[in-house]
């Protein structure tokens, strides 16, 4: 099946060639069509009198694809505002004629007549015609008054100024202006936020530009008025050029952390109209509104595969058939959906159809130890998992539960003992296809070497006969070929997913042991397979072969909603048409179901996560890759996780324990959730105190144990102690049952009107108190590094702030910093 109406691309390129033909010259495009129509998405939004625009890429590789098509057409239109800017020269400047390359000081300007003194002379004369000179840096003013008695020095001089502007005039090979002249000075600028180890080496020779630092420190320093500027982030551009009125035509942001932190202060500065045109280029959507309109290209990844000639579809399932195992995987899912139906939907019982995923990836080489302990491993956690969800969920319907948990349980056992005892995974490995690589989480690794390693061994035991003699060597050589088991893994080397991904294009063959439990989301982990250009097997059973392709189905929906979006066809004038889908009809509910509710997409939680550890204490804390972090003395602020070195002086956040979590997000809640759970949490432990004081002086915490455990409890003595405590901080037990064992033991008359309401909290701020945290900890990250408040740090002071990062952002140096292995699911 084709992925993309490659029609639609043919036309999309020639229209791109035609509408650019006139303001750029055709040799910049001749080596790739991506460039075409990357320029003309810039050109065509330039028109609008102001405009912001969003293009987004499926991974971060792909910025340096990125940076020509965007910088030229703005360097083309902010050059051509400059052409039309009313220009005015000033007593004292420098300009260098552009056809000899003589330099000229501005001695007199009277009556619209301008003086100028030819260096290396001591006569006046009138500057004749203005375009035919360009401003040169007030910064050569000394040097002019050290070679101006020297005819030698004055030439050589001015040779090597007029080299340069050659150098700079270039940029006229690659646009077409105005009567294809540069103008006098370039007061409106174009500015790049962008990393200065990414971007400065991949600007042109001709194009002027600086480097400007936080403090303003520039270089390096260009000889004539720099048209482009680089700067790490949107507060430079803030501190030395906004508050300087300075005009800015457009800015251009290079990577999701250059302004994912700063939206608001970007949106406040473009309605306040200090820059025209705005240009995000990143991984992540953001998001638009009335007051910051935001036109978006999403570039999908079959549109990237397309442009660089490489096939998209580099994935081939290999499916293994077991119909023993899919009867009993579809008894498990069929008592679920029986159930929740018997009850009308009162209870939920999906959360468990997760661990069938579980038991895919469950193989080894010649080794039925680890396939057995792993099983056992995974059915262990089962009966611990169902057995809550089943007394959480039949009680809210009031009917008993063992009985459905028990006959589900044995379900799932007989899913457990075909794994152990007729894994055809395992089997597959004996008689099949050689792979140059197998791929496996890391934490496995060692274990699947060490297992291959076995098998050859064998196989070389079962190559050897005893020959005693002439009528055993006769049989020897009258012997059939045959292939040895495991012959396929002779020449196989075992790596990790992220040796996968750091892999060039090649010819060889690689393998998945299963769509799951690669240490990645499953989404995630096509994605990544996808990007690559390595052609690659999953070894998948029944059902998770048709997870594979439910998934692809979705990737293709999305896709097309991108290629179809309004807003792509606004910028292009093209209008994409519908395709061939994938067919689904024969995809299982509960694989839709479990694959719909996960809406991870490519995020943050696939990205690679290190672990730090400081030289002020023991505790190791875990960031992902790109989080940007403070770092003392380090020229640009702040530095991404991933360029962190031993010795960095550092402030990354930590939220507090929960409780004073807890304290510092009540103070922002508008619902006041946090007051009532402060109400109940101490409603529940006083009235359970009273309760436990009322009995008098020969009722001890054994009785009280007891008699809360006839009412359900599952927690042991010590922390029915503690709840106890006057000092106690918990909000909640963590279990619905135990909160309903107390209710009932303590019989207040309060707590029982208000059970389902107090459940009700109990679910919500679960919910609410992680999310509040994740939010507190990007706001405060963000306040560090731009002093700029969010929605919840606008509810707090200033020395609140400060005590907040006192406390969970103490300037630390890094003593050892680390990638963490993948887990496996």
């Amino acid at each position: 099946m084709k992925f993309l109406d490659e029609d639609y691309f043919n036309k999309l390129i020639k229209k791109s060639k035609i509408k650019l033909e006139q303001q750029f010259y055709f040799s910049i495009f001749q080596s790739s069509n991506f460039n075409i129509v990357n320029t003309f998405i810039i050109h065509s939004v330039l028109q609008s009198e102001r405009s912001i625009l969003q293009i987004t890429t499926p991974h971060n590789s792909k910025f340096p694809l990125y940076f020509i098509p965007t910088i030229l057409p703005t360097l083309l239109h902010c050059i051509d505002k400059n052409i039309k800017a009313e220009i005015n020269l000033n007593v004292n400047d420098i300009v260098i004629n552009k056809n000899d390359g003589r330099i000229s000081t501005i001695k007199k300007i009277e009556n619209e007549q301008i003086f100028i003194l030819p260096l290396g002379t001591t006569k006046r004369v009138i500057l004749k015609n203005i375009n035919d000179y360009i401003l040169l840096s007030s910064k050569y003013s000394d040097k002019l008054e050290e070679v101006r008695f020297n005819q030698t020095r004055v030439q050589k001089f001015e040779n090597r100024m007029f080299q340069l502007y050659k150098q700079f005039e270039a940029i006229l090979t690659q646009i077409s202006i105005k009567d294809n002249c540069l103008p006098l000075k370039q007061p409106t600028k174009t500015i790049i936020v962008a990393s200065k180890n990414d971007i400065l080496n991949k600007i042109p020779d001709y194009i002027p530009f600086i480097y400007m630092n936080k403090s303003g420190q520039i270089y390096p320093d260009s000889p004539f008025d720099p048209i482009l500027i680089v700067v790490n982030d949107f507060g430079t551009i803030k501190d030395h050029f906004i508050s300087h009125d300075i005009p800015i035509d457009t800015i251009i942001f290079i990577g999701d952390n250059k302004y994912l932190q700063s939206i608001s202060a970007i949106s406040k500065s473009y309605r306040q109209k200090k820059f025209n045109y705005c240009i995000f280029i990143g991984t992540q959507d953001m998001e638009s509104d009335e007051n910051f309109e935001v036109l978006k290209w999403k570039w999908t990844l079959p549109e990237l595969k397309l442009f660089e000639n490489n096939n998209y579809q580099n994935i081939e399932l290999e499916t293994i058939l077991h119909s023993d195992l899919s009867l009993e995987i579809a008894n498990f899912t069929t008592f679920v959906t029986q159930k929740e139906f018997q009850y009308n939907n009162l209870i939920n019982l999906k959360s468990l159809l997760k661990y069938i995923r579980k038991i895919y990836p469950i193989t080894a080489f010649n080794n039925e130890n680890r396939i057995r302990a792993r099983a056992n491993e995974i059915l262990s956690a089962f009966e611990k998992e169902a057995e809550e969800v089943f007394q959480d969920e039949y009680y809210n319907i009031e009917i008993p539960y063992k009985d459905d948990f028990e006959k589900l349980r044995n379900i799932y056992k007989k899913i457990i003992i075909l794994i152990k005892t007729t894994n055809q995974k395992a089997n597959y490995f004996k008689n099949n296809e050689a792979f140059d690589f197998i791929v496996v989480p890391r934490s496995i690794k060692s274990d699947c070497e060490r297992e291959i390693q076995k098998c050859m061994q064998l196989e070389d035991k079962q190559q050897g006969i005893k020959v005693n003699n002439l009528q055993n060597l006769s049989h020897l050589f009258n012997q059939p070929k045959s292939e040895q088991p495991y012959s396929g893994l002779k020449q196989t080397k075992v790596i990790t997913l992220k040796e996968y991904t750091n892999r060039e294009a090649d010819d060889k063959k690689y393998l998945f042991l299963s769509l799951f439990g690669n240490g990645i989301y499953p989404d995630v982990l096509l994605q990544k397979i996808l990007f690559s250009n390595l052609q690659t097997k999953i070894l998948c059973y029944n059902e998770e072969a048709k997870s594979l392709n439910y998934y692809l189905h979705n990737f293709k929906k999305r896709d097309e909603i991108d290629l179809r979006s309004i807003q792509r066809e606004k910028i292009c004038g093209l209008h994409y048409p519908e395709t061939q889908q994938i067919n689904i009809e024969n995809i299982d509910d509960w694989i839709k179901y479990l694959i719909d509710t996960e809406n991870f997409n490519f995020s943050k939680r696939e990205e690679i996560f290190y672990e730090i550890t400081f030289e002020e204490e023991t505790k190791k804390i875990k960031e992902r890759e790109s989080k940007n972090v403070y770092v003392e003395g380090y020229e640009e602020y702040h530095k991404e996780v991933n360029q962190l070195i031993k010795g960095d002086k550092v402030r990354i956040y930590q939220n507090p324990d929960k409780e004073t979590l807890h304290d510092i997000i009540k103070i922002t809640d508008e619902k006041e959730l946090f007051s009532r759970v402060d109400y109940y949490s101490l409603l529940w432990k006083n009235s359970l105190r009273e309760y436990f004081t009322s009995k008098g002086f020969g009722y001890l915490i054994d009785n009280l144990y007891d008699e809360v455990k006839l009412n359900g409890l599952t927690v042991d003595k010590n922390r029915l102690e503690n709840w106890l405590k006057l000092d106690n901080k918990t909000k909640f037990p963590m279990k619905k049952l135990d909160l309903v064992a107390i209710i009932k033991t303590v019989n207040n008359i309060e707590l029982n009107q208000n059970i389902k309401d107090i459940l009700a909290i109990k679910t919500e701020y679960s919910g609410r108190i992680i999310k509040a945290g994740v939010e507190l900890s990007e706001e405060i990250n963000t306040y560090i590094l731009t002093n700029e408040k969010g929605k919840m740090l606008d509810w707090l002071g200033d020395n609140q702030i400060k005590e907040i990062i006192q406390v969970g952002a103490p300037m630390r140096t890094i003593k050892s910093i680390k990638i963490l292995e993948e887990i496996i699911d």
